[in-house]
């Protein structure tokens, strides 16, 4: 790895090796970091943001490029960073891992802290080379586990935007990973029961006793068993479909070059129900589009038919690879349901990672999520979770 280098935090949470020059500093930034979202940020001036040509890009990169000198003129109250890893710039993560971007050579070092042990580093060169295989990810170039790095591709490609009402292009993309390694068939009832155990387990972490309220713990709990009711007297006797999931494609893991889509961050790949990448799409897209800023019952409706438009041609763009039986059965209500769950896992299986931000996240996503199925009058909090308890 050579001798250790001294990365210096700029702007934005990002580091830059201080031993770059900046005109080396801005051709690479310019040419080579398209994927960070920063240096497209609009200015305040709307005949700029309309040009054609690439007038934002140049103005963010000499911003940046300034601050750089100027953190370096002011080193005694500046942050560093300092990595054994030689590259142009760093990002340091919520899990207190770092990635370093050598964008010359167009790789990228995962550094994972001491705290992590050799089985979670393996774990995550697993997911590394799995998102090779589909060909949509990264490739995966080395690792050292003793030192506990791995080594992927970097992609320069800018970030793909989509909207609920266009999300098609990305249907080959979720084909792949249904298809890449099978489905498993799992029985509805078994596969809920152990989302919910998985889930109140989750919610006993001391970690979600020590950063969260009563209050909250119970609207996720609440939210949970909603769920769970309607799904046990609606759905009987329906199967789930497992297959390799993401977890986690919103805008800024989704790369697109010339010639194809390309997909980055699989830290939450995992096996999941085949339909969670598209709701996933589906509801960030929405909030993207402000959708839940002022959610009434008219655009609720409006979201909840896109959904389920862009829901069937999905259907039909998996007709080949999943069973006719499931297919002729699907209920996009089901689909959206069992989401909802594994969502909340997800969302707190990263809490208990280190992930403590989240907790507020998936609070906000519960609270867009039972006020979108209020609007809709779904089953889901309608006269049969009444009947639920009821029963109990």
């Amino acid at each position: 790895m050579g001798q250790e280098n001294s990365y210096i935090l700029v702007d934005n949470y990002l580091y830059v090796n201080r031993r770059i020059s900046l005109i080396t500093l801005y051709l690479l930034l310019f040419f080579k970091a398209k994927p960070f979202e920063y240096f497209e940020q609009p200015t305040k001036f709307n005949v700029i943001n309309a040009s054609k040509l690439p007038v934002i890009r140049a103005i963010r990169v000499f911003k940046f490029v300034w601050l750089f000198q100027i953190q370096k003129k002011v080193e005694k109250k500046s942050t560093f960073l300092d990595i054994h890893c030689y590259g142009h710039c760093a990002l340091l993560l919520a899990e207190k891992e770092c990635k370093v971007f050598d964008l010359q050579k167009e790789m990228v070092y995962t550094i994972y802290p001491p705290s992590r042990s050799e089985s979670y580093i393996r774990k995550k060169l697993e997911q590394v080379k799995m998102a090779g295989e589909l060909m949509v990810g990264p490739k995966y170039i080395s690792a050292n586990i003793k030192e506990r790095i791995v080594v992927e591709e970097y992609i320069n490609a800018y970030r793909l935007n989509y909207s609920v009402c266009d999300s098609t292009d990305l249907f080959p993309l979720l084909k792949k990973m249904v298809a890449v390694r099978g489905q498993r068939e799992v029985n509805l009832l078994e596969y809920l029961k152990d989302r919910r155990a998985t889930i109140t387990s989750l919610l006993n972490e001391k970690i979600m006793c020590d950063i969260s309220s009563e209050e909250n713990m119970l609207v996720i709990e609440e939210f949970k068993d909603q769920i769970s009711t309607c799904i046990q007297q609606i759905y009987k006797g329906e199967s789930v479909y497992l297959c390799l999931s993401h977890g986690d494609l919103w805008h800024g893991n989704l790369l697109k070059d010339q010639t194809r889509i390309r997909v980055i961050d699989w830290n939450t790949l995992d096996v999941r129900n085949c339909y969670y990448d598209f709701f996933f799409m589906s509801f960030v897209a929405a909030k993207k589009e402000n959708i839940f800023v002022h959610l009434t019952s008219e655009n609720s409706v409006l979201l909840l038919d896109r959904i389920n438009q862009h829901f069937l041609l999905m259907q039909s763009n998996l007709s080949d690879v999943i069973e006719p039986l499931y297919r002729n059965k699907t209920d996009a209500n089901l689909q959206r349901y069992i989401f909802y769950l594994e969502f909340i896992e997800l969302k707190l299986q990263l809490i208990k990672k280190g992930h403590i931000n989240y907790i507020n996240g998936l609070l906000n996503w519960i609270e867009r999520f039972t006020s979108f199925e209020k609007n809709v009058g779904a089953i889901l909090f309608s006269n049969v979770h009444d009947e639920g308890n009821m029963a109990k």
